[in-house]
């Protein structure tokens, strides 16, 4: 399915006559009206246009509030938060079926998050993706987790977390994790996940994005 693009005007839609893409995508994933996954954000200055990608047409509830959260969009953000890399680990659907112990990796993002700056000391990331869950017979729920998987040893950003029983429906799913300290050279970032006894777990347009935040210490 292709996506779908909502056009603003950043000079009138905007109070600040500012956007800062990251941070807009945040607030819309993280609103409770908006169900259909926002899949990105482009900022053309030039053009004095913000575009922003939905994986589908927004109902009429949702596009409303898309104008509402654009029009108290302040267009700044935290100084020492930067986006670092940003991947759609995942475009269509999957069900996963491994059952425990065994982990399904969706996909993920390769850098290595300690070039881009010396004083980088906490990683964090988000997931964002749109589930379907029923649980096993006995409240058993599916897991997701993010690692941090190099060629010596593997560390988790996201300890395994269980997902909710969706009844039946598209739910959509936000997700944070963080780690102290990144490890240098080049990393893979994975997104995994694991039945784990639940009846059934589907999951689909899946989207990882990393920071870097600079702590004062």
């Amino acid at each position: 399915m292709a996506e779908v693009t909502y056009n603003f005007t950043i000079s009138t839609a905007f109070p600040n006559q500012k956007v800062n893409p990251g941070k807009l995508q945040s607030e819309i994933a993280a609103d409770p009206v908006i169900v259909t996954q926002c899949t990105g954000i482009a900022a053309d200055l030039a053009g004095d246009t913000c575009t922003v990608y939905f994986q589908a047409q927004l109902s009429p509830a949702e596009e409303t509030r898309l104008g509402v959260i654009v029009a108290a969009h302040q267009g700044v953000g935290d100084p020492l938060v930067t986006t670092l890399a940003s991947s759609k680990v995942l475009e269509g659907e999957l069900s996963v079926t491994a059952q425990n112990p065994a982990w399904e990796t969706l996909g993920g993002v390769v850098t290595a998050p300690t070039v881009f700056s010396a004083n980088l000391n906490q990683l964090c990331g988000r997931v964002t993706a749109m589930v379907k869950v029923a649980q096993g017979p006995n409240g058993e729920k599916p897991r997701l987790r993010v690692t941090e998987d190099p060629e010596d040893t593997m560390k988790e950003l996201l300890a395994p977390t269980e997902l909710a029983d969706t009844n039946g429906l598209w739910s959509k799913l936000l997700l944070y994790c963080e780690t102290n300290n990144p490890r240098s050279g080049l990393r893979h970032y994975c997104v995994e996940a694991q039945l784990n006894q639940a009846a059934s777990f589907q999951i689909k347009h899946v989207t990882v994005s990393l920071v870097r935040k600079i702590v004062p210490g």
